[in-house]
């Protein structure tokens, strides 16, 4: 299971989310945590920050794929996945035997998608569905991606149980999101 560039401290999103996946009711084995390797310690405390160089951030979609070790014949899904636009990349290296499936509930964001997937001639699909009731057998993925989606839910730990509920054993799960907590702002004059 990969758990991906997830802000640790007390009480926050990144500690809800761990606290799901590794419920002690969840079999632990094989839990692999991934960290960015560029970490910086905030305010000293317990928080683990990402801090990625900007290179690194515009390569960051090709890393995540990467990541995610997808290959021909896996059955991948894109949670929230809007459009479509990494479902059709997923479906490029999955090939014609694998599934490249994406969730999304919003059905203008669906159809956008299904004319992209059809102008390009991909096999990706879209299906109506939540983050955290997804449409799918228990173990039956072998690989989810969930981008900036758990920041507009009311329950993330629920959804990323659900999303643990899905995959097969062994499977990966990439979660990028905005730690809120973390964020600041400076108009750039410090004066």
């Amino acid at each position: 299971l990969l758990v991906g560039e997830l802000a640790l401290g007390t009480g926050d999103l990144g500690s809800q989310l761990l606290a799901a996946l590794l419920d002690p009711g969840r079999d632990r084995a094989g839990v692999d945590l991934l960290r960015s390797e560029h970490l910086d310690r905030a305010d000293g405390g317990d928080r683990i920050v990402p801090v990625l160089p900007e290179r690194e951030a515009r390569e960051a979609p090709d890393e995540l794929l990467r990541r995610l070790a997808v290959g021909p014949g896996d059955t991948v899904v894109d949670v929230g996945c809007g459009t479509g636009t990494e479902v059709r990349r997923l479906a490029d290296r999955i090939g014609a035997t694998g599934s490249s499936i994406g969730v999304e509930p919003h059905p203008g964001l669906r159809a956008a998608a299904l004319g992209r997937r059809a102008e390009e001639g991909s096999g990706a699909e879209s299906v109506d569905g939540l983050a955290g009731e997804l449409p799918f057998d228990d173990e039956s993925v072998d690989a989810i991606r969930c981008e900036r989606v758990l920041q507009h839910l009311t329950d993330p730990q629920a959804a990323v149980v659900d999303m643990a509920r899905v995959l097969r054993p062994g499977g990966r799960l990439a979660l990028v999101d905005t730690d809120w907590g973390t964020s600041t702002m400076s108009h750039g004059d410090p004066d």
